[in-house]
């Protein structure tokens, strides 16, 4: 057999060939054409997203700081302690200025809950002293403290006239006994922060009382604020000696001796707070001790929005102490 002879192909296959293979680099041709397009379009976009550098400015040059040698301090006078515990807010009295502050404090809280009611209107800061005998006396410290007010243990004392309490402290008890028995009057009253006396015309003159008395006082942290129910009162000297805060009321506002003087109630009251507004005046503040009856929370009621617009301030007592 022979050997069959190689076929040539056929021109019209080349052509087809050839035709597809233009086509395909052109497609490839404009397939990267698209993408350098798309790249390129990115980068802009990119750029114009980035935040512009900061400019570098140049810092002047600083010469480096002579070495000087310190002067000598002057020699500094220390200034004078103040003679009392002023409030932060204090101003003293000048000529061409009414003003100042007044301490009200307010006693014998403990037995009536009427008097609590005649306190509820008020909102100027004042002082309530507690009797630790009476059976609203948890709630009268209670009250006291709602208020933002200073609460303070009205402690009994003996006196020459008054009728006791049956926790009086007298002159007769030992003074472990006198103590004791304060520091129980003290867990009466809770949230406390001071003691003032209840009567105590003899209790107060007797400095050996006294000293039992103001050890407990010191010992719990508490100033006393001594009613004086007399002229012979040595609580303040034994406090002072013995480092406890301590200040001395100003005014009786409704004292009843005064009050029969005066020719009644309301004429007694308005010279004890004519009183006090001198004292005001002259010394720039002053301790006025009333009682939450009807006539004096209402004589209040009318004296302190005037006493306020003629520019005295009411201040806790605690602003006051030594």
């Amino acid at each position: 057999m022979s050997a069959k002879k190689p076929q040539k192909p056929r021109p019209h296959a080349r052509k087809k060939k050839k035709r597809w293979g233009c086509l395909w680099s052109v497609l490839l041709l404009l397939g990267g054409l698209v993408l350098l397009l798309l790249a390129a379009l990115a980068y802009l976009a990119l750029r114009e997203k980035r935040p512009p550098k900061p400019a570098v400015v140049e810092q002047p040059k600083t010469q480096p700081t002579p070495v000087r040698t310190a002067a000598p301090k002057p020699r500094l006078t220390p200034s004078p302690a103040p003679q009392r515990n002023l409030p932060s807010d204090f101003e003293p009295v000048s000529a061409e200025r009414k003003g100042g502050v007044i301490a009200l404090v307010l006693d014998d809280l403990g037995h009536s809950p009427a008097a609590l009611s005649r306190l509820e209107p008020f909102s100027e800061p004042m002082a309530v002293a507690v009797l630790p005998d009476g059976r609203l006396a948890r709630e009268s410290a209670e009250f006291g403290r709602r208020k933002g007010w200073d609460v303070l243990l009205h402690l009994p004392m003996e006196s020459k006239n008054g009728s006791a309490e049956e926790s009086t402290i007298r002159v007769k008890q030992k003074d472990s006994e006198i103590r004791a028995a304060v520091s129980a009057m003290i867990d009466k009253v809770p949230g406390l922060i001071g003691v003032s006396n209840h009567q105590g015309s003899v209790g107060t003159s007797d400095r050996r009382v006294m000293a039992a008395v103001l050890s407990v006082v010191k010992g719990r942290h508490l100033f006393f604020l001594d009613s004086r129910t007399t002229n012979q009162s040595v609580a303040v000297e034994e406090a002072r000696r013995l480092g406890v805060s301590v200040r001395a009321r100003d005014v009786f506002l409704d004292d009843p001796d005064a009050g029969r003087d005066a020719g009644g109630k309301a004429e007694g009251l308005a010279q004890a707070w004519e009183k006090a507004m001198k004292i005001v005046q002259e010394r720039g503040d002053c301790i006025v001790i009333g009682h939450p009856s009807p006539e004096t929370t209402a004589f209040l009621s009318a004296e302190v929005p005037k006493a306020k617009k003629g520019g005295i301030r009411f201040v806790r007592v605690s602003e006051l102490v030594d």
